[in-house]
C-alpha cells in the first residue's frame, strides 16, 4: 500500500537522458495524452499549490505537457502491451488516440496511469530484464474511494485512490505503486510481515524517487509524493515519505511498515551511503545510481 531489495543493479553512471518540454499537442503524433511530470509542485518549483477540489486553474496550466503514449493498441482505449486502465466514470475512449484532458477531468488520471506505468515497464527493459510484469498489469483508477493506493497481487491490480489530490495526479504515487508489482514479479509473498513490508514500501519509494529523477530538474529528487501530500501535510517541503534520511534500526519505532519505509528507502537512496551504528556513514557500500530513465515524449 501507498500511505500510511529486489532489484539491486549496478551500473555505470551515465548523463541524464532529456528531459521533455512542454509541447503543444499538434506537435506530438498520436497515440499522445497529457499528463504531469511527474506532478506539478516539481515542474512549478511551487509548495503552495492547493487541490481545489479538482479544478483546473491557471496556475496549474503551464504543469501540463503533451507526451506519447508508447505501446498503445488500436483499441481507442488506454490499454497497450504493459497495462490496461479502468475508470470509475468508465474507460477513456478517443479512436484518434488523443487522450488530452485536464484534471477536472477524471479520464486525466487514468492517461497519467498509463503513461507511468508503460515508462517504467520501457526502462526496466532497457536495463536487461523482459520478464518483469512484462505481461501487463490492470490498474483502476478513483476505484477506491479514500486517499489511499495499493496493489493487489492475487489480481495483478494497482488500485489509486480519491480523495484530497487523488493518487493518479501524482506520478511518484503510481511509480510507488509500481514498485510493489515489480517486487512481487521478482519474489511473490515476500512482503508478507512487518519487516517485508517496510522493504517493500522502501523499495517503491525508492523506485517513485529513481523514475522522478530526470524530470525533477534537481527540485525534490528525495521527496515523495509532493503534489499528492499537499491535502495531508503541514510542513514545507511536502512530502509523504523522504528517501534521504539518515535513520537505522535503531531508529525504528515498532509500529506499521510504512512508517519505517524512511529507513529502507534511505539505506539505498542516501547520496552518501547507509549509515554505520556509530554515525558514519558508510562511503564503501555507496549507492550507484542506475541506468538513466528516459522521459522522451
Amino acid at each position: 500500500m501507498f500511505r500510511r531489495a529486489f532489484l539491486s543493479v549496478v551500473v555505470s553512471t551515465a548523463v541524464l537522458a532529456l528531459v521533455p518540454t512542454h509541447v503543444g499537442a499538434a506537435t506530438v503524433p498520436a497515440p499522445a495524452g497529457r499528463i504531469f511530470l511527474p506532478n506539478p509542485v516539481v515542474t512549478l518549483h511551487d509548495q503552495s499549490l492547493t487541490d481545489r477540489k479538482d479544478a483546473d486553474y491557471a496556475a496549474l496550466q503551464p504543469a501540463y505537457m503533451i507526451a506519447g503514449l508508447h505501446h498503445l493498441d488500436n483499441s481507442g482505449n488506454l490499454q497497450g502491451d504493459f497495462v490496461t486502465v479502468r475508470g470509475s466514470g468508465g474507460r477513456a475512449f478517443e479512436p484518434d488516440r488523443r487522450f488530452l484532458y485536464d484534471r477536472h477531468d477524471e479520464r486525466f488520471e487514468q492517461v497519467m496511469a498509463y503513461y507511468g506505468i508503460t515508462r517504467a515497464q520501457e526502462y526496466i527493459q532497457r536495463l536487461g530484464f523482459t520478464d518483469i510484469q512484462s505481461d501487463g498489469i490492470t490498474v483502476k483508477v478513483n476505484q477506491y474511494g479514500i486517499d489511499n493506493s495499493y496493489f493487489d497481487p492475487t489480481k495483478d491490480l494497482i488500485r489509486l485512490g480519491k480523495g484530497g489530490v487523488d493518487d493518479a495526479e501524482d506520478l511518484e504515487v503510481i511509480w510507488h505503486e509500481y514498485g510493489h508489482a515489480i517486487q512481487e514479479a521478482e519474489s511473490p509473498g515476500f512482503g508478507v510481515g512487518h519487516d517485508a513490508g517496510s522493504i517493500g514500501e522502501g523499495f517503491g519509494d525508492y523506485w517513485a524517487a529513481t523514475m522522478s529523477q530526470p524530470v525533477s530538474g534537481g527540485y525534490g529528487v528525495t521527496c515523495i509524493a509532493d503534489w499528492d501530500s499537499i491535502s495531508y501535510t503541514v510542513d514545507v517541503p511536502h512530502c509523504l515519505r523522504r528517501v534521504d534520511t539518515d535513520l537505522t534500526v535503531d531508529d525504528q519505532t515498532g509500529r506499521i511498515h510504512h512508517e519505517r519505509a524512511d529507513l529502507v528507502a534511505g539505506v539505498v537512496g542516501h547520496p552518501h551511503g547507509p549509515r554505520t551504528h556509530d554515525g558514519r556513514h558508510d562511503r564503501a557500500h555507496r549507492p550507484v545510481p542506475l541506468q538513466p530513465v528516459d522521459h522522451v515524449p
